[in-house]
């Protein structure tokens, strides 16, 4: 989990020995030059899979500087300046859809080094489509966190204190509505924090997941343009949107007008509301609760809970498998990557891949953060949903957060929000294939 709250961390020093990767080839002067230094930048995490997997290699002989930021911008802009000056660690850290925004400052891993079968084994395929470009891996993931329900228990009316949490986006709803209280046209309590763009942290990512589940295809089988505003044929014939259907399911939430009212923006922002005892449920990443148990005394009554699905069973078994679509979760993850400019690639790749296959690859660094058992005790990788934003993240996910602000806060029905919002995507997919092309002629 990413610990956004703790200082900077100066440098870790190791003195370690590699033995190197790929079975263990014969230590030669040439493969690993004694006194190598490896640097490596991460954002801090806790606890630290990479930290930990470095001691229990119990190395000698080269040197790894491992600098940890806690400040995640702070971190950006500090590897970007030394990435744009031809330097920077020899390894860092991206998230996962930054992959493509990276992709010219990286090196792919030497194909001497990791083969097909060991890929195979290390990396599930979903993931194996999101890091390999061009038949070539670019990095490996060392942590994931899922998208989860939070819930404070504290603000159920006893009535409500022993309800069972749906799994199903229909149950959530029906329980958000009862757990609104809205006094003299004012609303006092929010039962979930859902509908507007700019007021809910994680707004872009939960509206791109709604349209997911709700097989919405976002982009182009080539990646050039936006699909998630195109209609499809039902099998009866009927054109539908389901990009669109999506936008104003998620919308409804903060839409007066409508049934699933359980949100006004005049609460303030999700987590702050949250965290005063405004908001009764948000949808974030469980690593959320470091910043939530310095500023709130219940701490202990707030419980975190699986993503609901668009299903019509609200508590699924083993037995409704067959009458459940799979559940699509969006989690996001760190990539571990070489930098190209770095003195010795095969030795940073090397160092890398050592790590990360005595971690299991994701086995055992993967690790379930839902508390509740039941037949969907959802494993993140299994379930993880993403879609292809180019080389433009961060911009990608403003579209969905100003489509949303679009509809609630500037009137603009879902069909035309979602119109406006491909088009500027749309932009960002050009940009980055004008990008591509100038890198394909460096």
């Amino acid at each position: 989990m990413i610990n956004l709250l703790k200082p900077l961390i100066p440098p870790l020093i190791f003195l370690l020995s590699f033995a190197g990767c790929a079975g263990k080839p014969k230590q030669t002067p040439t493969q690993v030059p004694k006194t190598k230094t490896i640097s490596y930048w991460r954002i801090k995490s806790d606890p630290d899979p990479v930290y930990d997997q470095i001691v229990n290699l119990g190395l000698k002989d080269v040197t790894v500087n491992y600098h940890v930021f806690d400040d995640e911008e702070e971190y950006e802009k500090t590897l970007l300046k030394a990435l744009a000056e031809g330097k920077g660690p020899d390894i860092f850290s991206i998230a996962n859809d930054q992959l493509e925004k990276y992709r010219g400052k990286l090196s792919p891993v030497p194909s001497n080094l990791l083969n097909a079968s060991i890929l195979e084994k290390l990396l599930p395929s979903q993931f194996a489509t999101e890091l390999i470009f061009d038949h070539k891996l670019y990095g490996v993931p060392f942590e994931i966190e899922p998208l989860v329900l939070i819930v404070n228990k504290s603000l159920f009316p006893e009535e409500l204190l022993d309800v069972e949490i749906p799994l199903s986006w229909k149950g959530v709803r029906e329980l958000a509505v009862k757990l609104t209280v809205i006094k003299n046209g004012k609303m006092q309590i929010s039962g979930l924090a859902l509908g507007t763009g700019k007021e809910i942290q994680r707004a872009a990512q939960i509206l791109q997941l709604l349209m997911i589940q709700n097989n919405t295809q976002m982009v182009t089988p080539d990646r050039s343009q936006a699909a998630f505003h195109l209609f499809r044929n039902k099998e009866n014939g009927e054109v539908e949107y389901p990009g669109v259907w999506a936008l104003k399911y998620y919308t409804d939430f903060a839409n007066p007008k409508s049934d699933h009212y359980t949100y006004d923006p005049a609460l303030g922002d999700d987590i702050k509301a949250f965290s005063e005892n405004k908001v009764a449920m948000i949808i974030n990443y469980p690593s959320i609760l470091n910043f939530l148990s310095k500023v709130m005394p219940n701490i202990n009554r707030v419980k975190i809970y699986p993503m609901p699905n668009l299903w019509e069973i609200d508590f699924p078994t083993k037995e409704d498998k067959g009458k459940i679509s799979t559940p699509k979760d969006m989690s996001r993850y760190r990539i571990e990557v070489v930098n190209k400019n770095s003195p010795d690639v095969k030795l940073a790749w090397g160092f890398l891949l050592e790590i990360f296959k005595q971690a299991g690859g994701f086995s055992d660094i993967a690790k379930n953060p839902i508390e509740e058992e039941n037949y969907l005790e959802r494993k993140p990788i299994r379930f993880s949903a993403s879609f292809y934003k180019g080389a433009y993240p961060e911009e990608t996910d403003k579209i969905f957060v100003d489509m949303a602000d679009d509809v609630i806060k500037n009137n603009l029905p879902p069909e035309q929000a979602i119109f406006k919002a491909a088009d500027k995507f749309n932009l960002l997919l050009k940009k980055t294939e004008e990008l591509n092309k100038t890198r394909e002629k460096q």
